[in-house]
């Protein structure tokens, strides 16, 4: 996927399972997926890219690229890169399963907790309110076509300009549709489109 060819897009696919008995078999996946991604980020550090890292909800399988990029390119604790992580955005690595994968794959120990609730307690935030399904990311939209019009107005050039067009047709047409009941409502590309403007 390209938007342009001088913004290139790599796609890791990795499910976000929240599911105990799915988890423990997606373990030996995901760790093999994170494998490709510090390959990729270390070529493109080589290459002297800039890389943006995105998900689609920007916490769990995201937080854990940058989790493991902290530990095993920066020198950093897990702990402490988790808790710089939540400090950024409280819902970082709120999937407890996926988080064990990249202490495994780091082949550290490590307890990390749950995201502290304010009782005391842990939580794990599934989804924001909203969802990808049915036009319910067009809050989300809204805010980075927001984003991209402040690109564009302070120097973003061509390239946010279309981005911005091409979201701004998006959301017409989720205007004009109908609200149905399936579960993939296709945002994914416009999202990923916008997570490569930096």
């Amino acid at each position: 996927l390209t938007i342009d060819e001088s913004i290139p897009i790599t796609d890791v696919p990795m499910e976000d399972i929240f599911d105990e008995e799915k988890a423990i078999n997606a373990i030996g996946t995901w760790k093999r997926q994170l494998s490709e991604i510090l390959s990729i980020l270390r070529t493109w550090r080589e290459e002297g890219q800039i890389v943006n890292v995105n998900c689609q909800m920007g916490k769990n399988r995201s937080g854990t690229t940058c989790l493991i990029w902290l530990c095993a390119e920066c020198g950093w604790e897990v702990n402490a890169a988790v808790d710089h992580l939540r400090k950024i955005t409280a819902l970082a690595l709120g999937n407890p399963h996926l988080v064990r994968a990249a202490v495994d794959f780091l082949k550290v120990e490590a307890e990390v907790p749950l995201n502290p609730a304010g009782d005391g307690g842990g939580w794990v935030c599934i989804s924001p309110p909203g969802s990808p399904r049915a036009g319910g990311t067009a809050e989300f939209e809204a805010t980075a076509a927001q984003a991209l019009n402040q690109l564009r107005s302070g120097g973003g050039g061509d390239a946010a300009a279309e981005l911005a067009a091409k979201l701004q047709a998006h959301q017409d047409t989720i205007k004009e549709e109908p609200e149905e009941e399936e579960e993939d409502a296709d945002v994914a590309p416009i999202l990923g489109e916008l997570s490569d403007v930096d």
